[in-house]
């Protein structure tokens, strides 16, 4: 119990640097606007979107983590992929990182 407790520590603070690191990079992007346009926001919007998804109840166990966040992360890149909204494509690659980390994560125990 406690090395599981202890896995699913670890894959969230795994996920939360991802997530830094991707709003930092929105942070980024929308201080230099003039160059990047809206695609800061974009990002952020992804990352935040991202972020709700890999929010874990305490009762839920690793297999039941992964379970839940790998469709729904799917579903969301998706989204973004048929959205005419992210043209640039930086939102979906916001997401797919993370999904990326996830599955690689999830691979790993």
């Amino acid at each position: 119990m406690a090395e599981s407790r202890a896995n699913k520590i670890c894959v969230q603070l795994e996920m939360n640097a991802i997530l830094v690191k991707q709003f930092e990079d929105a942070s980024r992007k929308q201080k230099k606007s003039f160059h990047w346009g809206d695609i800061g926001w974009q990002v952020e919007n992804a990352a935040t979107a991202c972020e709700v998804i890999l929010r874990s109840p305490e009762s839920e166990d690793l297999d039941q983590y992964f379970g839940r966040v790998l469709p729904a992360i799917s579903e969301l890149a998706s989204s973004y992929r048929q959205s005419k909204l992210d043209e640039s494509g930086y939102a979906l690659g916001t997401v797919r990182e993370i999904e990326r980390a996830l599955i690689e994560t999830s691979q790993h125990l």
